[in-house]
C-alpha cells in the first residue's frame, strides 16, 4: 500500500483510499486458487493480489507512467525479502555522491566513456560489491570497451566483463550500467522485472469497460481522462446495451449544476446509469459533486445504480 501511496510524487492525481486497497485484498481473498497447504496458499494469494494490483493500477496511470510502477513493485517486493541493498538503491537512484577526485578517465578521448560515466563508475567502486571496478576497467580496456560497443543485448548476466558477469546480482550489474551505458537503463529495468516477476508485469492488460464495471459498486464513480479529441459515449452506450441498462446524460457546464445533481438522485433510486460529460468545464460545481459522492451509500442506492464520469 505504501508503494501505491507514494504514486502521488510523480502525479498528484495517482491517489488510493485504504478502503479502496482492502477491497482489493478481500477480493483476492475471494478469488485466489485454494490450497489445503498454508504455503502454498499464502503463495497463490500473494501471486494473485500482486498482479491484481497492478492490473487496477496501470488502469489509472498514464503510459510514460506504467514502467515505472512495475518497476517500483519489483524493487518493493525484493525489499521485503532482504535483496536490496539501501546503499545500492540509492546510488541507482541518485548516482551517488561525489567525494574527492577521481582518478583520469582511461578512455578519455576513445569515444566508448565519457568522463562523466567514468567518474559514475568511481563512485560505484566505493560501495563493497563493486570494490575494484575501476582498476578492473583500467587494466582490462579491451574487454570493456567491447562491453560498452555492443551491449544492446543485456540479459541477466551476459555481457559483463569477467568476473563481474559471475559475481554481481541483477540489480547490481542494472548500477554498472547505469554507469556505463545510462542508454540502456529503461531495456534494463524491462529485463530486469522480466526475472524477477514475470512477462506479465511488462504488459499492462487493455482497460475495457468491462473489466472497469466489474470492480466498480453503486457507491464508486468511474471516471474517464480523456485525451483531446476522444470520447467514450458510443463505447458506453454500446456496453449499456450488452448489459440492458440504461444511461442517461448530461453535459457539464454553466448552470447544469442542478440538473446533474437531480439527474443522479433519479438514477440512483430507480438503478440505473448516469453520465456527466466534461466535469473540467463545472469546477465550481465539483466540491457539490464530491459531497454527493461522499454521501452514496448501499442503504440508499440500488445495487445497479452506476455514476460514470468523464474529465
Amino acid at each position: 500500500f505504501f508503494n501505491v501511496g507514494e504514486l502521488c510524487n510523480i502525479e498528484p492525481m495517482y491517489q488510493y483510499s485504504l478502503a479502496w486497497y482492502v477491497n482489493l485484498f478481500n477480493h483476492a481473498i475471494e478469488h485466489a486458487d485454494p490450497s489445503d497447504e498454508l504455503d502454498q496458499r499464502l503463495d497463490n494469494l500473494i501471486d494473485f493480489f500482486t498482479y491484481s494490483l497492478y492490473k487496477n493500477i496501470c488502469r489509472s496511470l498514464f503510459e510514460k507512467d506504467k514502467l515505472l510502477f512495475s518497476f517500483m513493485l519489483t524493487i518493493k517486493v525484493l525489499q521485503h525479502e532482504g535483496k536490496v541493498d539501501p546503499a545500492e538503491w540509492f546510488f541507482f537512484m541518485t548516482g551517488g555522491t561525489a567525494i574527492g577526485e577521481s582518478a583520469p578517465n582511461p578512455a578519455e578521448g576513445k569515444g566508448w566513456l565519457d568522463t562523466k560515466q567514468w567518474h559514475l563508475l568511481c563512485r560505484l567502486a566505493k560501495l563493497p560489491a563493486f570494490t575494484g571496478i575501476e582498476e578492473h576497467l583500467r587494466n582490462n580496456q579491451t574487454s570493456w570497451q567491447l562491453f560498452c560497443e555492443t551491449s544492446g543485448r543485456w540479459s541477466g548476466n551476459e555481457g559483463l566483463p569477467s568476473p563481474w558477469n559471475a559475481s554481481l546480482s541483477p540489480l547490481q550489474q542494472m548500477l554498472v550500467l547505469r554507469c556505463s551505458l545510462p542508454g540502456k537503463v529503461v531495456s534494463t529495468v524491462q529485463e530486469f522485472i522480466r526475472l524477477q516477476l514475470g512477462e506479465q508485469f511488462l504488459h499492462p492488460p487493455q482497460v475495457t469497460l468491462e473489466a472497469c464495471f466489474e470492480d466498480s459498486t453503486c457507491t464508486r464513480p468511474l471516471i474517464f481522462i480523456l485525451s483531446a479529441g476522444s470520447d467514450p459515449l458510443s463505447r458506453l452506450v454500446e456496453f449499456t446495451d450488452a448489459a440492458r441498462q440504461r444511461v442517461d446524460t448530461i453535459s457539464l457546464g454553466q448552470g447544469q449544476g442542478p440538473a446533474a445533481e437531480a439527474l443522479i438522485r433519479k438514477c440512483r433510486k430507480a438503478g440505473t446509469w448516469v453520465l456527466l460529460q466534461n466535469c473540467h468545464l463545472a469546477k465550481s460545481w465539483m466540491p457539490t459533486l464530491a459531497r454527493i459522492v461522499e454521501a452514496l451509500s448501499v442503504e440508499t442506492s440500488r445495487p445497479e445504480f452506476r455514476m460514470w464520469l468523464t474529465s
